[in-house]
């Protein structure tokens, strides 16, 4: 409800500018993009600053492109957009990019993407992610092939990750507070 009286306004607040200032295309465009950006930091902050969060429930009413960009919105620090270092190889001290990318996938394991899992490990090989998992409730490993995130960026890996543990319906690992 509160997401569309800010909807409302912007668009109201978009209206004005068009008739007060003339603006021309190409200015409306960028400030359609600057007033969908302000909801989505908005929705951003609401998940963040919730206390004690139900991730798995509040991803479930967010659409894809919503929980997209609040991924992208967790991957950028001082201004910088992580990524992953996908080529695999280590150019400091071996496993410097295993290290790497697992502190950026770290950066969402307060949404609990280790608590359907007893084990996860993303890995990559000359550009080719490959993940390996197994859910708290099997005995076998879960592991997706180089093929099935072929080509992909950092946010799209992490988005199906999400999909595979928060959004999966498996059971959880308890957490006593």
């Amino acid at each position: 409800m509160r997401e569309d009286l800010q909807i409302k306004q912007y668009q109201v607040n978009i209206m004005k500018d068009i008739l007060e200032n003339k603006l021309s295309k190409q200015q409306i465009v960028a400030k359609r993009d600057y007033y969908q950006n302000e909801i989505n930091k908005s929705k951003t902050n609401r998940l963040i600053m919730r206390p004690e969060p139900n991730f798995a429930e509040e991803f479930k009413t967010m659409t894809e492109n919503e929980i997209r960009s609040f991924i992208r919105g967790n991957l950028v620090k001082k201004g910088k957009k992580l990524r992953f270092s996908m080529g695999g190889g280590d150019a400091g001290s071996p496993g410097s990019c295993t290290i790497y990318n697992q502190k950026i996938l770290n950066i969402f394991a307060y949404l609990g993407i280790y608590d359907y899992t007893t084990f996860l490990f993303l890995d990559f090989h000359k550009g080719c992610p490959s993940l390996s998992l197994r859910y708290l409730s099997d005995d076998d490993d879960l592991i997706i092939d180089d093929d099935f995130m072929i080509a992909h960026s950092t946010s799209e890996i992490i988005f199906e990750i999400i999909k595979l543990t928060i959004l999966s319906g498996k059971k959880t690992r308890r957490r006593d507070m």
